[in-house]
């Protein structure tokens, strides 16, 4: 029980600090809301990062936690403190944004997307991984639409085809991985795919397309001008640097892990698709 609780002791903050934003919001005054939310937030984060840092560093040895839905290492921890301490900066910047420093959603919704980060960083399960993913998208499609003007609302929109379209794709290679497996744990997906076949690439190429999205890779870059230009400016700093960044720690920790002995396969198309990103976007 104790490593189950240091393990996500950096989510447990997160969800208290949310509850705790919830219930002394409707205490302060309108004129009080702006500076009171935004350095509460930005404190709490602060705080949060601080007490992760003392309490919650992984032993030397990985460990698998929750029944092996999230795995406690280095890997998953480094991610974790990015996460939060970009959260605590955009906290910061949604201060100067009128639509966005009196609302306690907003600053609610922030929290919810950096504890999904969190979670895809350390999950060693396709159904957290999912569950993670999901739990980080959602918040940022009402944040990219916060605004409610045209261009806005506009930007909230089509981040949410977008993402339901592409998280489908993803949900639908994950489904055949447990339907050819009868399982879910990344650490146990490595014994089925150790020879080449057309279904695991089937299924890796599904992966990737999901993925891809995540972290606007070309072709699944298209998103990214127009939801930029109609979120709030702090709310595009935080999609383009920890969302993505919440991607690479997925990409990382799942080909790892579930496709080691498709490493020359999937290396060479993600360094394709890579280097035609920083072209063509």
């Amino acid at each position: 029980m104790t490593a189950n609780l240091i393990a996500i002791l950096p989510e447990i903050l997160l969800l208290i600090l949310g509850i705790l934003i919830l219930i002394i919001d409707p205490f302060w005054k309108d004129e009080k809301r702006r500076a009171g939310l935004g350095w509460l937030t930005a404190g709490g984060l602060a705080l949060v990062l601080i007490l992760s840092l003392f309490l919650a560093r992984p032993a030397s040895l990985p460990e698998l936690v929750l029944g092996g839905m999230v795995r406690h290492d280095w890997l998953g921890f480094a991610f974790k403190m990015f996460f939060i301490f970009g959260a605590a900066m955009t906290a910061l910047f949604m201060m100067d944004v009128d639509k966005l420093n009196k609302r306690a959603e907003s600053y609610l919704l922030l929290l919810a997307a950096t504890l999904g980060m969190n979670l895809m960083a350390s999950s060693a399960d396709l159904v957290m991984l999912y569950l993670s993913i999901e739990t980080t998208s959602i918040p940022l499609y009402i944040l990219a639409g916060f605004m409610k003007d045209d261009k806005s609302t506009e930007s909230g929109f089509k981040y949410l085809l977008f993402g339901a379209l592409t998280s489908t794709i993803l949900l639908y290679g994950f489904s055949l991985l447990y339907g050819f497996s009868g399982q879910t744990s990344l650490y146990q997906l490595r014994d089925l795919f150790t020879n080449f076949n057309v279904v695991a690439m089937g299924v890796l190429f599904l992966v990737i397309v999901g993925m891809a999205f995540k972290v606007s890779l070309v072709p699944f870059h298209f998103w990214a001008p127009d939801v930029y230009q109609g979120a709030p400016t702090p709310v595009a700093g935080f999609l383009s640097t920890a969302s993505k960044a919440a991607g690479f720690a997925v990409i990382v920790r799942f080909f790892f892990v579930a496709f080691p002995d498709y490493a020359p396969s999937w290396t060479l198309i993600l360094a394709v698709l890579s280097a035609i990103t920083m072209t063509v976007g």
